[in-house]
């Protein structure tokens, strides 16, 4: 991980030059990598993928529980800065979403109580 920020930090300032910038991102599509690239000095293109996996297996209150967690998409996006100095950016693109959540339970024992109520 530390080898990884380094040689981003690197690429980042060798490439602020040439108008690239690159991030790291994390939120809820998971954690990625972006690159930017302006165009024009009122248009820039960025590009970005995301992942991030986490699986939970175990039991609880006699219900055993099989959680598989996948984040992946990718996105190909154009800015359009009307007002540079503001900050305020238009935004459009696609994005590619390939998140996935697969979740299996099943009762440990023959009955399980559920507020109170007992099923079989």
């Amino acid at each position: 991980m530390i080898f990884t920020a380094v040689v981003l930090a690197c690429m980042v300032s060798t490439s602020s030059h040439a108008g690239i910038g690159i991030a790291g991102r994390a939120g809820t599509l998971g954690i990625g990598i972006e690159a930017t690239q302006s165009l024009i000095p009122m248009v820039n293109v960025r590009g970005g993928i995301n992942w991030f996996n986490y699986s939970f297996d175990g039991t609880e209150s006699d219900v055993r529980y099989n959680i598989d967690l996948k984040l992946k998409s990718f996105s190909a996006l154009v800015d359009f800065h009307p007002f540079p100095l503001v900050g305020f950016r238009l935004t459009g693109g696609i994005v590619f979403n390939s998140n996935g959540l697969d979740m299996v339970s099943e009762s440990v024992s023959a009955t399980i109580e559920i507020g109170g109520q007992t099923y079989t």
